[in-house]
């Protein structure tokens, strides 16, 4: 029989959770909007922020993530697995294929606004989701940060933020702040 100590044990998935949690913030701090980078516009400590505020979703092959034309709230970074875009307006043919660190349904975050277009998953899938209150609550509107035209609530707001994910997910975190 084999087994393995707890310390080892421990030692083995606190790398791979740090690998991931590495991983994810590559892709967060390289996703483009415009001509704008977020790892060039907001600071270490809110893109870190932004990725313990997504939630990993599971996609099989040919499952629809979004469809144009409803309410979008979500932003979704892939993280393995391939997404075609769709549009009405091209038939059946896809307009676009993605695949690992690149993201789709990003208007989500700039507005209210409805799908421009529908993906569907042509493998099976994994991503990472950002709802749009999420980030607003823990940064701010995304169009100001892009500009440059707000300071970062991030510090002020993350105490609340951290109440509001912990309600909303089966996975709560605690902040730990300096004392008073």
């Amino acid at each position: 029989m084999w087994y393995i100590e707890r310390n080892d044990y421990r030692g083995i998935t606190g790398q791979y959770k740090l690998k991931q949690m590495n991983f994810a913030v590559e892709l967060v701090k390289n996703l483009k909007f415009g001509d704008k980078v977020l790892g060039q516009v907001m600071q270490p400590s809110e893109i870190d922020a932004m990725v313990l505020a997504t939630q990993i979703r599971l996609f099989k092959k040919g499952d629809t993530i979004i469809r144009e034309g409803e309410r979008g709230d979500m932003l979704y970074i892939i993280d393995t697995g391939t997404v075609d875009v769709y549009k009405k307006s091209s038939g059946d043919k896809p307009v676009a294929s993605l695949r690992s660190g690149q993201f789709f349904g990003e208007k989500a975050l700039l507005s209210e606004d409805v799908r421009q277009a529908t993906c569907v998953a042509t493998s099976d899938l994994k991503c990472l989701m950002l709802m749009r209150e999420d980030f607003n609550i823990m940064l701010g509107d995304l169009k100001d940060l892009l500009e440059g035209s707000s300071s970062s609530s991030f510090n002020s707001n993350v105490s609340d933020a951290t109440g509001i994910f912990a309600s909303n997910s089966s996975e709560a975190f605690k902040y730990v702040g300096e004392e008073n």
